[in-house]
């Protein structure tokens, strides 16, 4: 994957994951948010460095026919890979090289688009300067750059973990090898440190009982590779600003947000002009671990005021849910009405009808991203008796704060998933031959959706040919095949009426599940 690393990644390969954050359309999203005009993410050429097998850039090249990518990696073996998987797909608009980023010259071409995920930290200095000499000499005049990387205070207890796994099996060459003893290594630290409970020894506790629940290749790769080197974001822009690139934002909008702080902590940084320095302290507050930055050249022209008409050209999904189901709120009166976040436990409230309204309509809209006039008329429909310019100006006055908050995502492109279960219905063809290997699929939308081994295998048989009848001809031969196993009380069915006799429900809920995951396309 990267040029700091061994044989181990065709001994071991790291999971090639897709990484929604890193689409064409996602940053330029970011872009256009702070005054870019980034270019258009249909037409686009991308560059992705330490691409493994394609998972990342092989979603985006079937979304985008009239755009280029082009992914470059050390490991012939995930390259190789990469290639059958294009092969596989039919697309033509995108190529694997097997080559190092040390390799890579202006020549090379010109790129709207360059990702470096989970490259900059684990290689060397060389490497790391290489990596953004890329990101200034073949981006566009317009381009974006997305580099992630391991970051301090956050890392600083986690290296002391590193540490004594490294220490531990540094005389071993075998990657197995090395796994087990880590491993070993975590069990014994767990198991005699000494003392009564302390500060550190309850970080050390957690960081460990976390660490323990990694998969081996993450374990291996992101642990015990050689060079694992975590810096200061203030460190990482003094490199880039070196090489004339400037920080546009982060990946993640929320986390630049002082509004997400105390009150006290937003009154002093405030007076902190600098945005650099103004999230090097936030990171020091938040005691930060990972950031996905992204760049652009130094003399792009950008503003961080979020204008209500800025907004107002974006498409927006929600994180928020309720307990009892976006039906059950009253819309018949005005108050407060409490959203709930999918995975923080934190909340927001809606102080008005209208902004209630529109959350109500986002969380209806099964992940589909809806423009501002989707909103709006799916709030005016549930209201009944509010104009639609009061809903409009109520909901993008309230967008800003829930942006910053993190309760919305913003996005540019609506997809092409279809939220109805058709009589033929057609899973995305990405999904379906990732499925054949793998648990964790992309959806149309780039989001990577899990899916159990019943689910996995059901999905390859939802091509669009078959109806659900026919789904289940072709699905239930699984569970005599020795792919799967059927269940009932914990006892292994057997008889095969039994079990087809069962099959439609499970069936016809796991369709519905996949339009709501928008892995159906039309």
């Amino acid at each position: 994957m990267n040029q700091s690393l061994s044989d181990s990644y065709d001994d071991i390969p790291y999971p090639s994951y897709n990484y929604q954050k890193t689409r064409p359309d996602q940053l330029a999203a970011v872009g256009q948010l702070f005054g870019m005009e980034p270019a258009d993410f249909t037409h686009a050429r991308v560059l992705e460095l330490g691409c493994a097998s394609g998972g990342n850039l092989l979603p985006m090249a079937a979304v985008y026919p009239d755009s280029t990518f082009v992914g470059i990696d050390l490991s012939d073996k995930q390259i190789d890979a990469g290639r059958r998987a294009i092969a596989d797909l039919n697309l033509e608009n995108i190529r694997l090289e097997r080559a190092s980023i040390m390799d890579i010259e202006a020549g090379f071409g010109e790129f709207d688009f360059i990702i470096a995920h989970g490259i900059y930290s684990w290689v060397t200095d060389d490497v790391r300067e290489k990596t953004l000499a890329i990101c200034k000499d073949n981006l566009a005049p317009k381009g974006i750059a997305y580099v992630s990387y391991n970051t301090l205070p956050g890392w600083n207890i986690l290296k002391s973990i590193r540490d004594m796994m490294v220490y531990h099996t540094g005389d071993l060459d075998n990657p197995a090898a090395k796994i087990l003893e880590a491993r070993r290594m975590l069990t014994f630290t767990l198991e005699n440190l000494s003392g009564g409970e302390t500060p550190y020894k309850n970080l050390l506790k957690r960081e460990i009982d976390i660490i323990s629940g990694f998969d081996d290749n993450y374990l291996l790769h992101d642990h015990l590779e050689q060079c694992n080197e975590p810096c200061y974001f203030h460190e990482f822009m003094t490199k880039a600003s070196a090489k004339g690139l400037q920080y546009l934002g982060d990946v993640d909008v929320a986390t630049m947000y002082l509004g997400n702080f105390s009150r006290t902590a937003r009154d002093t940084l405030a007076q902190v002009t600098d945005i650099i320095r103004q999230e090097q302290y936030l990171d020091f507050l938040s005691d930060r671990r990972f950031r996905s930055s992204l760049l652009c050249h130094a003399d792009v022209e950008l503003s961080r005021n979020l204008s209500v008409d800025r907004l107002a050209g974006f498409l927006f999904t929600t994180v928020l849910t309720r307990k009892d189901g976006f039906s059950s709120v009253d819309l018949s009166v005005d108050g407060p009405v409490v959203f709930d976040y999918l995975t923080t436990g934190d909340t927001v409230t809606s102080a008005t009808r209208a902004g209630t309204a529109a959350i109500c309509a986002l969380g209806d809209s099964a992940a589909r991203p809806l423009s501002v006039d989707e909103v709006v008329a799916k709030a005016v429909a549930l209201l009944g008796d509010v104009p639609g310019d009061v809903v409009r100006q109520t909901f993008l006055e309230f967008a800003g704060q829930l942006l910053l908050s993190g309760a919305i995502e913003i996005a540019l492109d609506p997809g092409f998933q279809v939220t109805e279960v058709s009589e033929r219905p057609e899973a995305w063809s990405v999904a379906r031959h990732k499925a054949v290997s793998a648990n964790y699929v992309p959806n149309v939308l780039h989001r990577g959706v899990k899916l159990g081994d019943d689910a996995r295998v059901m999905l390859q048989y939802v091509d669009g040919t078959r109806t659900v009848d026919e789904i289940i001809d072709a699905y239930v031969p699984n569970f005599f095949n020795g792919n799967l196993t059927y269940m009932i009380d914990g006892v292994a069915v057997t008889n095969e009426d039994k079990i087809r006799g069962s099959m439609a429900p499970i069936v016809t809920n796991g369709l519905r599940v996949f339009a709501a995951s928008s892995l159906l396309v039309a």
